[in-house]
């Protein structure tokens, strides 16, 4: 039976692209209307030369696909809104690269687990929405699964489901672990404890002393930003290894998206973050630390007050937005926490806009403030002002207080941010 001459399907709402085998076809481009079309062949006919296929047209994809043969050059397979069956030929295929976003494919976490098993050329696997149908079923102590080529996991399932898989797959040590956790009644003390203890099994706890770490609101799968967080860490192991630290890609990436949007959450959301923070951050583990904070929930000092046992010892601090205003108001009251901070970098943030918790006083007025009365406390060596709305006099004034040559301005034209920011790329996030 001769088969499809086809290296690449991608299909989208949008249309179907295919790229031929034959170098001299091109590709080509089909709209919406021919989906069922391509079904139809891809049922029909096998495909041996098949390398990439991605679908994404919430469709179901038959167990007969490609007639019930495996597509042996098949290495890339992505699928957006399908449900199949791990019988199904695509899943017995020598991938390296697997996404399945909002599908149905698994039963059980047993036949999660077999399939798994069953690719351990896997570099790259994404799970985000497919959770197996049957969460009732029991979760066993099962063989463990090896894989050991993964660079990147990524998984969005519940903390019961998250906690099982990453016990039974053994992966690198140095892997992108990228996991999205449900901020609801499941997420208590316990689930908490557990989730460190399983992570610290999969990244061992010499890796855990992390150098670069960033908290950011919650943006989902679509690129929109909701109510949440996303805490991000890099190794300082793996950051050593490169002499481009900056272009390395986060170690482990934890992201809680709240159900609802709700204002009063906020106040728990800082809470939350300072507890991540708190199981990754003790003793040594915070020496030389660079954090970088552009959550709202940070605006007010209250939002600060989780994380003083964890910024202690942190030497530099990259605050954004609302969330400097929040810092520099907790500065003005606990400026013994910080005697060891030597680097500190405000972006987005408005200098004469007022501090939230000091009637009155304006982010500059308070930072002036800080400069003025508590020398003795911390010394900076560096001062980063980046897209902010500040007028050359105050970063003047500034100058006069630190020293000319350790306050760093992109002179508030966006014109000069590329430039600043590769200056001082060694510690800016």
């Amino acid at each position: 039976m001769e088969g499809l001459k086809v290296r690449s399907l991608e299909v989208t709402m949008a249309g179907a692209a295919i790229l031929n085998s034959d170098p001299n076809a091109g590709l080509a481009v089909y709209p919406p209307h021919e989906f069922d079309n391509i079904l139809g062949l891809l049922n029909e006919l096998p495909a041996p030369y098949l390398e990439s296929l991605a679908l994404d047209w919430r469709r179901d994809l038959p167990e007969s696909i490609f007639a019930f043969t495996i597509p042996a050059r098949l290495t890339r397979l992505v699928l957006i809104g399908a449900c199949s069956t791990p019988r199904a030929s695509v899943f017995h295929a020598p991938l390296t690269y697997l996404e399945l976003r909002s599908c149905r494919i698994w039963e059980t976490y047993d036949q999660l687990f077999d399939s798994l098993s069953a690719l351990p050329g896997l570099q790259i696997l994404v799970l985000d929405g497919a959770e197996p149908s049957d969460v009732s079923c029991p979760m066993r102590d099962v063989n463990s699964v090896d894989l050991p080529h993964l660079r990147v996991l990524e998984l969005q399932d519940s903390w019961r489901g998250t906690e099982y898989i990453l016990k039974t797959l053994r992966v690198p040590n140095d892997i992108q672990l990228t996991l999205t956790l449900p901020l609801d009644g499941t997420s208590g003390p316990t689930q908490w404890s557990r989730m460190a203890h399983v992570l610290r099994s999969i990244v061992p706890h010499e890796t855990l002393r992390f150098k670069k770490v960033v908290i950011d609101p919650y943006v989902d799968y679509s690129g929109t930003e909701s109510a949440g967080f996303t805490f991000t860490a890099s190794s300082s192991r793996l950051l050593q290894a490169s002499g481009m630290e900056s272009s390395l890609p986060p170690q482990l990436r934890l992201k809680f998206p709240w159900a609802e949007a709700d204002e009063d959450r906020q106040r728990d959301e800082a809470w939350l973050i300072a507890r991540v923070l708190q199981a990754f951050f003790s003793g040594p583990n915070k020496a030389g630390l660079i954090m970088r904070v552009a959550h709202p929930a940070f605006r007010s000092v209250e939002g600060w007050r989780g994380l003083p046992g964890v910024l202690k010892g942190a030497q530099r601090l990259h605050v954004c937005s609302d969330a400097a205003s929040g810092f520099i108001a907790l500065l003005q009251k606990l400026p013994f926490l910080f005697k060891e901070l030597r680097a500190l970098c405000i972006e987005g943030a408005d200098f004469s806009g007022f501090l939230s918790d000091r009637e009155g006083i304006t982010l500059f007025t308070g930072l002036v403030q800080l400069l003025q009365v508590n020398q003795g406390e911390f010394a900076l060596d560096q001062l980063v002002i980046v897209n902010c709305a500040v007028g050359s006099e105050a970063v003047d004034a500034l100058r006069r207080m630190v020293g000319s040559n350790k306050v760093h301005w992109d002179v508030g034209d966006g014109e000069h941010v590329e430039d600043l920011i590769s200056q001082l790329g060694e510690w800016m996030i």
